[in-house]
């Protein structure tokens, strides 16, 4: 499932990281919780 990760240079891991976290934030913005109990793995 994660194969294409491997195939990754260090920048593009931070790039992809990034923006992983700013999609993480955006979700919890908008859901108005500090912590989403829907997902507690995030």
């Amino acid at each position: 499932m994660d194969q294409d990760l491997e195939q990754l240079t260090r920048a593009e891991l931070i790039a992809e990281i990034k923006k992983l976290r700013n999609g993480i934030r955006e979700h919890r913005d908008a859901s108005s919780h500090e912590l989403c109990w829907h997902h507690p793995d995030l």
